[in-house]
Order: structure tokens, then sequence, then C-alpha cells
């Protein structure tokens, strides 16, 4: 059987389109303690769950919809962590996780160069998150292990409260949208915008739910019913405009 090819993602216009779209959007950003219990959460050794945070908190100020300009080649950096992903692993939204991204952070580092591949790392900034990152650590190494026995349960309990999890749904759904209606600038941004949050409220169930998971939250976008309500809803929209025009000309 022949190799799979991995699709390639939104083309570089949309992309940029799509990162337009959350110049309006209030940054998403985290703790010290919730940054290094998603590196912990996602397989990272303590002593580099630690850098990394330092680096997210140089980086990105530890804002889950951090999204760098582009390097040289093109490519962007994304989420608090600050990781180096291709077009074809972006448009789904889960760079905005903490976890996903956490994971994502552990690929690069296993294969992208390690540590250097980050520039406040290369240049020593990294350093100055160093202290509150050691702090955030031993708060949790405390918590979690003198807590129950699920240490996994407890870590992502820390770095994905309901609360987070629910607020990051919504800007997830915006930017799925995205992917497909692809927002210029100004009032398309805007109606990106409106669709999102009209699909979250029309879709309560399915969306803003706890999710016992992160697997559960991406799930969640993946589910079809909720794209069939959004499709409705755009349809629906697009035949009042339809309608309005007609009044106007009569």
């Amino acid at each position: 059987m022949a190799p799979t090819t991995p699709a390639p993602g939104p083309s570089p216009a949309t992309i940029d389109a799509m990162v337009a779209g959350l110049a309006g959007q209030a940054p998403i950003s985290l703790t010290y303690e919730q940054v290094v219990a998603a590196a912990m959460y996602a397989g990272i050794p303590d002593s580099d769950a630690v850098t990394l945070a330092a680096i997210a908190s140089v980086e990105t100020s530890r804002n889950c919809l951090a999204v760098s300009g582009k390097n040289l080649n093109g490519s962007r950096r994304w989420g608090a962590f600050a990781v180096t992903l291709p077009n074809n692993q972006v448009n789904d939204g889960g760079w905005m996780v903490p976890t996903v991204n956490a994971a994502q952070a552990k690929t690069q580092l296993a294969t992208g160069g390690g540590f250097n591949s980050w520039p406040s790392y290369a240049s020593g900034a990294y350093m100055a998150g160093m202290g509150q990152a050691k702090m955030a650590w031993a708060a949790i190494y405390n918590q979690v292990k003198n807590g129950p026995a699920n240490d996994d349960a407890q870590l992502q309990a820390i770095a994905m409260p309901t609360a987070l999890q629910q607020e990051l749904a919504g800007v997830a759904l915006q930017w799925q949208a995205g992917s497909v209606l692809v927002p210029a600038t100004g009032a398309g941004a805007n109606a990106i915008g409106s669709i999102g949050a009209a699909a979250a409220g029309a879709t309560n169930d399915v969306v803003f739910k706890p999710f016992g998971s992160v697997l559960d939250f991406l799930n969640a976008l993946a589910n079809p019913q909720l794209w069939a309500r959004i499709a409705y809803a755009l349809v629906g929209g697009a035949l009042i405009v339809v309608a309005l025009r007609q009044v106007v000309a009569k």
C-alpha cells in the first residue's frame, strides 16, 4: 500500500486571513501553574516543563491564542508554547488547547532542534521566567504528589479548568469557521465572530458542556451536528439578505 500524503491544510493566504480574524480577540492567558501542569501532563520531564513554562512566559505571555509573525521560511509559532507548526496542523484550532500545544512542544523538543528552536532560549531571555516557573512546579508537585493517585487527572484539572475549556471552545469555533469562510478584515472578521457566537449559543449541549478530557473537547468540535447547525445558520442568513435586497428593490 502506498503511503498516504498528509492533507496540505489551508493555503498561506487563508492562514493569514484567519490570523487577522484573531486580532481583536482578547488574550486567554494561563498562569505559570497551568503551563507547567500542561507540559507535565503531556509527558515532558519536570525540569523541561519548567524551562518551557519560562519560554512561554517570555515569548507569548502564556497566551493560548498567541500567533507569531512569519519566520523567514513563512512558518509561524503557535499557542502558549510558541510551537512552530505547518498549516495542516493549525486549522482545527488544537494549538489553542494548552495540553495539546504542550504535546506539540514535546514533538518540537524531540525533532525540531531542541530548546534552541525557541528564540528566547537561544538568546537566554527565557531565564527571566525561570524563578516563577520553578515556584509553580513546586506548588504543583506538592499538590499532585500529596493528592489522589491519578496524577494525570490532577495535572489536567490544573491545566484545563472548566471555565478555560468553555472559553477556548467559543474561540476555536470561530477559528474553525474561519478555515472555511476566510474572514478578510473588518466586517469579514466580525462576521466570523458573529457566526461563532451564534453557533456556540445554539449548540450549548454540544460545545459548552464540561469536558471530561481534551479529547472530549476536540471531539465536540468535530461533531457533525455542530457543523450542520452552522450550515443552517449560514443558509438562513443568506436567505434573509436576499429577502432584504428584494424589499429594497421594490
